[in-house]
């Protein structure tokens, strides 16, 4: 675990951090491989940019981390092994969309999928978890940048103030 700042933080990052939600009254620290680490969103209803930040949840304080074969499974989606896409030829555009399809039905069943204000994680120290870092950044951006086209994503951006 290493020391580092909110601004230093690049898709594919596993970071850890205190963050407190709605439904609890402390925070609780989390473990999260980020997607994006500034997501600006304009909300519909006052028209104010809002910054978030985004990621996958793999563990939480209080709660059971995501089991050694889901974790596993999760690395290997976002990591697509690179000798499985050399044996067909795919472009940029269409080797993203694979990973991502394989993420989004994964995402379906293990919703970890999960949205933080950055106003409220920047009043938190940030931690950058150093067991993962074979994790591809690249290919995590990519993805992101897919989970944030889709329409769906962006309907539950909106936070109730």
């Amino acid at each position: 675990m290493k020391n580092a700042s909110w601004n230093q933080l690049f898709a594919g990052d596993v970071v850890s951090f205190q963050y407190r939600g709605l439904k609890s009254s402390r925070g609780e620290r989390r473990t999260v491989i980020c997607l994006d680490p500034r997501y600006r969103y304009r909300k519909k209803s006052t028209g104010r940019v809002v910054e978030f930040f985004i990621g996958l949840e793999i563990d939480k304080q209080g709660q059971m981390p995501l089991a050694k074969p889901e974790l596993k499974k999760l690395l290997e989606l976002l990591g697509e092994s690179e000798q499985d896409l050399a044996k067909t030829t795919y472009t940029d555009t269409a080797r993203v969309r694979k990973i991502y399809q394989k993420l989004r039905s994964y995402l379906v069943a293990n919703p970890i999928f999960k949205t933080y204000l950055l106003r409220e994680c920047r009043t938190k120290r940030v931690f950058l978890e150093n067991k993962f870092s074979r994790l591809n950044r690249l290919q995590v951006k990519e993805v992101s940048k897919q989970l944030m086209k889709e329409s769906r994503t962006q309907a539950t951006l909106e936070v109730e103030e």
